[in-house]
């Protein structure tokens, strides 16, 4: 069984039409179909060529979008162990210039990470939201470029939660707050077998990994090729 559910995200006029889109995607969030049809209704439709000239500018609205993990990706990761406060924090050599590759690419920067220290009361959301913010400021000051969106999931293994990696939660919670996204246009990187898995089960593209001889701004750069 599967729901496809259609939303309206985007108006515009084409040739005096005014126009608006629609996606059709499933659960999943897999891109089906692309409706255009005007707003007197459904029973009013556009010639080709104008549905084809609605497809192009439609496909340069649409802003591309990375999912970025971060313990390991963007800070260095704390064996056995999480990152509990500001001073833990070790921002990774070449994020910035990461990030700001992407940027300058034109894609949307959204953090998703895995948090369960604060269900295990290592920290709180308030002192990681603290982290988060003097995060983006410390990659600001050095010329790279800020998460657009974070997204934490702070619960623990045994909670069956739907946004815990390598569940899509709050991958699909991304995609429903910002409707220009589309999933399957998307990328992740992410340094976990967990990071991969929330990727596919999202219905991204693609998985890049980051370890010992491939750091973000490697796996960015063949991206980017």
């Amino acid at each position: 069984m599967f729901a496809v559910i259609s939303l309206d995200f985007l108006s515009t006029e084409v040739d005096g039409f005014e126009v608006y889109f629609t996606k059709s995607f499933l659960i999943t969030n897999e891109l089906k179909v692309f409706c255009v049809v005007t707003k007197g209704g459904l029973g009013d439709c556009l010639s080709m060529g104008r549905q084809l000239k609605c497809g192009k500018y439609l496909r340069k609205s649409m802003a591309k979008t990375v999912f970025i993990d971060r313990d390991g990706v963007i800070n260095r990761r704390l064996i056995d162990d999480w990152v509990k406060v500001w001073d833990e924090f070790e921002l990774l050599d070449g994020v910035p210039e990461a990030l700001k590759s992407l940027k300058d690419a034109g894609f949307r920067l959204v953090l998703i990470t895995n948090q369960r220290g604060i269900a295990v009361g290592k920290f709180t959301r308030e002192t990681l939201d603290d982290t988060h913010a003097k995060m983006n400021d410390l990659i600001s000051s050095k010329g790279g470029a800020a998460f657009d969106a974070i997204y934490v999931c702070p619960h623990d293994r045994h909670e069956n939660c739907g946004c815990r990696k390598p569940q899509p939660g709050m991958i699909l919670q991304a995609a429903q707050d910002y409707p220009d996204i589309v999933l399957a246009d998307c990328v992740m990187f992410g340094d976990s077998e967990s990071d991969r898995g929330a990727a596919e089960n999202a219905g991204c593209k693609g998985f890049y990994k980051i370890d010992e001889k491939h750091s973000l701004l490697d796996q960015v750069k063949s991206y980017l090729l």
